[in-house]
């Protein structure tokens, strides 16, 4: 192909490449224009609307967007009858109510009839695209109310009936569309904030850098509080104007604004300076305002002028720890000559004494989650003559404050991600018995804080420990070995089922061996105390826990290896939380405390509970005594009978399906001895010669129980209690007639 061809081509290419982008673009294509058929502004692209011309009951005005620059996002704002900035939403709103636009139906009459109000149109109106405009007419309400006459582009012949809810989208004057927001400013520019509110003058500057806040206030300089001067700045970067009073008022005086009002002056990044002045009331929920050397003046919510006129402690950073827990990269804390240091390493926390694997991240969160909970109620500072102490909080106090070189309770050095020290000392407060005060590095004042703050830092590594004691896996236990209080009980492990051997042989409750097995091989644990405040009592010990294993381990592809071993647990007294002490043979200097309500059972049998069930299928004779109550029944052609009393048959059959399904509420001692007996139940049955005995002691209020044994079962267990009840209820007194 010839060069000059080529060139042809690319010639055409580009110049159809124009038109369909710069020409055709701005043209609905066919398909379009049929999706919009019952528009009212059928030709109308909302993207491309950048002239609006209105004109209401409530006067023109004329709207224009412009762009600072192609491929940026066009900005609206009223040039007629004055020049402001327009609400970015109403002129989207007006937009998006032309575009969306649809005919309830289509009128064709005389337009110039009156009825229909074309003639004096309440609103008339233009939106421009280029080039190209188109116009409408707003006249007179239907008939029924429901719709309003609209004509576009002096079309004499065919008007239409649209939505009532156009003539309030259109009904816009001045104030409705300018741009609400006070101040032109982002919150994140904002590096200084100067208050004067009441005679109390101070400033906050915010580090470029760090981010860090810094609060000036009667020569003093404190570090502030972040959350609550952010606030304040983003209350006044988003100021937003909810009444237009007067753009150039005669006398402003009479709106409230004295000599020196109160003020919150602005300092952004590039050195512009803005000042707030808040005048009289407008109303009950709101205050006049203006900025300092503009003559508007416009009404704003109250709730901006309660934020300068807080106390200025309130903008004090109160919180113990002013830095987020993503920022600390390092923690040492002192306490006498104890000491202790956190590191961070690839997202892992580490603590001195302690290795990794035994390390609990979770110890961490905990700890963190608590320290950003604590803050003071309040800043103290130490009395100082040369200072007016009239604008200090707290003067009263001041006195008792501690001097300097007063040797802390506790220290902590806070380190960085951006190498930043923090340093936070703890001492003494002479003014509360159970509070420290803290001195947060070279910053001014004094944080009263609840004690707690030092138990939370306590430089004792295992508190940051796995909270699990882990020897051996409750699957690989072949055999348990407890004793407690004397009481001595072994189970065996036979087939998949735990079986007691000793000191009797009978099942064993499968949610009580678990609950053992978790116990001993993988011991949840609820703290770590320190062994000088309660030592581990060798000679004291409430139970032990024996768990023989035995564990396979593959060794290339073909080879068993198998190890056997055994860990024991010793459970010791109670502890003033409640949980127990404890230890593990293998770790006899690992002290721990675990919660008393899995090491409680230890000293009953763990015999299944199914162990006193009847069968009662096959049974013809029952025979009950209690103190109030003897009586004999049999069972005779399906119905029980008694010739001691009025029986239920209805009643005693239930009562049998109970004894058959009985379940212990728990296992009691290994004796089937009751010393008092308070009742006794005899099954009988022709099968056997010999009748199943209950016996019942004791009741147990608390678990609305009674002691129960069985004849030749060396257990005695807790049973629900009413199943004597029910019993004893199926005899009515009088004696059953002949």
């Amino acid at each position: 192909m010839k060069n000059k061809t080529v060139v042809i081509i690319l010639s055409v290419s580009l110049l159809l490449f124009i038109y369909i982008y710069f020409v055709d673009g701005r043209f609905m294509s066919t398909d379009e224009k049929k999706s919009r058929a019952e528009n009212v502004f059928g030709t109308l692209r909302a993207d491309q609307i950048d002239t609006i011309a209105l004109e209401t009951p409530k006067g023109k005005l004329t709207l224009k967007a412009t762009k600072a620059s192609p491929g940026t996002e066009a900005v609206w704002h009223i040039t007629a009858p004055k020049s402001f900035v327009a609400d970015d939403t109403e002129v989207q709103s007006l937009v998006s109510a032309m575009d969306f636009l649809i005919y309830s139906r289509v009128v064709e009459d005389n337009l110039h009839d009156k009825r229909f109000g074309l003639n004096t149109p309440r609103i008339k109106g233009t939106a421009g695209f280029g080039e190209n405009s188109v116009s409408f007419a707003i006249g007179a309400d239907t008939p029924d109310g429901d719709g309003v006459y609209i004509s576009v582009d002096s079309d004499k012949d065919r008007f239409y009936v649209v939505s009532t809810d156009f003539l309030s989208a259109m009904n816009k004057g001045l104030n409705d569309l300018r741009d609400r927001h006070l101040l032109n400013l982002d919150t994140a520019e904002i590096e200084k904030l100067a208050v004067h509110s009441d005679s109390r003058d101070w400033e906050a500057y915010r580090n470029a850098d760090t981010g860090d806040w810094q609060v000036s206030h009667a020569g003093r300089k404190v570090p502030g509080a972040a959350s609550e001067l952010k606030q304040l700045a983003a209350a006044a970067a988003g100021l937003e104007i909810s009444q237009f009073v007067a753009d150039t008022p005669r006398e402003s005086q009479k709106y409230g604004f004295t000599t020196a009002p109160p003020s919150l002056s602005l300092t952004s990044s590039d050195s512009r300076q803005i000042t707030i002045e808040l005048g009289a009331p407008c109303d009950e929920n709101s205050v006049y305002v203006r900025i300092k050397g503009q003559p508007a003046i416009h009404c704003v919510s109250a709730h901006f002028q309660s934020l300068l006129t807080r106390p200025v402690s309130r903008y004090f950073e109160k919180r113990l720890l002013p830095v987020s827990p993503q920022d600390i990269a390092l923690i040492r804390i002192t306490k006498g000559e104890e000491k202790m240091e956190l590191t961070i390493d690839e997202g892992l926390w580490h603590v001195s004494g302690l290795k990794t694997e035994e390390t609990s991240q979770t110890a961490f969160s905990e700890l963190f989650d608590e320290l950003k909970q604590v803050r003071a109620t309040d800043i103290l500072f130490a009395p100082d003559s040369k200072r007016n102490m009239a604008e200090s909080p707290d003067t009263d106090k001041a006195a008792a404050l501690p001097a300097h070189t007063e040797i802390p309770l506790l220290s902590a050095e806070l380190e960085t991600v951006d190498s930043q020290i923090l340093t936070l000392l703890f001492f003494t407060d002479p003014t509360t018995p159970n509070g420290v005060l803290l001195k947060r590095g070279n910053a001014e004042g004094w944080l009263p804080l609840p004690k707690k703050v030092i138990d939370l830092l306590e430089p004792y590594p295992f508190r940051f420990r796995q909270k699990v004691v882990t020897q051996c896996q409750p699957d690989d236990a072949t055999a348990i070995d407890i004793a407690s209080g004397g009481v001595r009980q072994t189970l065996k492990k036979n087939n998949d089922e735990w079986l007691i051997v000793t000191p009797i042989a009978a099942g064993s409750d499968a949610a009580s061996v678990k609950k053992l097995l978790t116990l001993a091989c993988e011991t949840p644990v609820t703290g770590y105390p320190r062994v000088t405040e309660n030592p581990f009592k060798k000679d004291n010990l409430f139970a032990t826990v024996t768990v023989s294993f035995t564990r396979h381990t593959q060794e290339g592809k073909t080879q068993d290896n198998t190890q056997t071993g055994k860990a024991t647990i010793e459970i010791g007294e109670v502890s003033n939380a409640g949980s127990r002490f404890a230890r593990v043979a293998s770790q006899p200097n690992l002290v721990f405390t675990v919660d008393d309500d899995l090491t409680g059972f230890l000293a009953r049998p763990l015999a299944s509970r199914n162990l006193l069930a009847i069968e009662s299928d096959m049974i013809t004779e029952i025979s009950f005594r209690n103190e109030n109550l003897n009586f004999k029944a049999q069972k005779q052609n399906g119905i029980w009978l008694s010739s001691d009393c009025a029986l239920n048959s209805d009643a005693m059959e239930r009562i049998l399906i109970d004894f058959g399904a009985v379940k212990a509420i728990q296992s009691h001692a290994f004796s089937e001895d009751i010393s008092n007996v308070s009742a006794e139940i005899r099954f009988s049955s022709k099968e056997n010669e010999s009748p199943a005995i209950l016996k019942f002691g004791d009741i147990v209020p608390e678990q609305d129980g009674i002691v129960a044994a069985r004849d030749g079962l060396d257990i005695t267990f807790v049973l629900p209690a009413r199943l004597v009840r029910d019993m004893a209820s199926v005899c009515a007194a009088e004696p059953r007639q002949p």
